[in-house]
């Protein structure tokens, strides 16, 4: 193989490689973008859990305020008859 051969060889392997390095690159762009996306979801997900929670306490204990309500409805009217 003369020189010339040789540095073409080189050129080719290395243009070669610079394309499969820009490809990964492009895909590490693309997975730190995703995974951005990936933790806001993520924190509005948790707002939400809070919410929900928040919402399940306040509905037993409407609940419990109908409950009380209703019996107490239940035994006037069971007085008034």
């Amino acid at each position: 193989m003369t020189d010339d051969e040789w540095l073409k060889s080189v050129r080719k392997r290395t243009h070669d490689l610079a394309n499969v390095v820009q490809g990964h690159e492009g895909r590490l762009v693309r997975m730190d973008e995703r995974q951005t996306q990936i933790v806001e979801r993520v924190r509005k997900l948790e707002a939400v859990a809070v919410t929900v929670g928040e919402l399940r306490q306040q509905a037993r204990v409407l609940r419990w305020l109908l409950g009380a309500a209703t019996a107490a409805a239940v035994g006037l009217l069971v007085r008034l008859s």
